[in-house]
């Protein structure tokens, strides 16, 4: 009895460890901080797919559609073109 008790603790605390270590908010909010460096690389001729390879390797799980709508609204929201 005691070694189950012992075995649910444990089982519960790397549980917990493993939800503590989940990135904070949705990838959105994730990527926010990042837009300006993810901005700046692809007009330095960095491709969209080889970025979204670097955050999905990262655990970023995001589309390529999707990538390019963060990117739309990041440059709309603060007045940025393509260039």
């Amino acid at each position: 009895m005691q070694f189950l008790c012992l075995y649910v603790l444990k089982m519960m605390n790397n549980l917990a460890e493993a939800i503590k270590s989940l990135p904070k908010g949705s990838n959105a909010a994730i990527l926010k901080d990042f837009m300006p460096i993810i901005d700046q690389q692809i007009k330095n001729g960095v491709s969209h797919k080889d970025i979204l390879d670097l955050l999905n390797k990262n655990g970023i799980r995001i589309k390529l559609n999707t990538l390019r709508s963060y990117l739309y609204r990041y440059r709309k929201s603060n007045n940025l073109t393509r260039e």
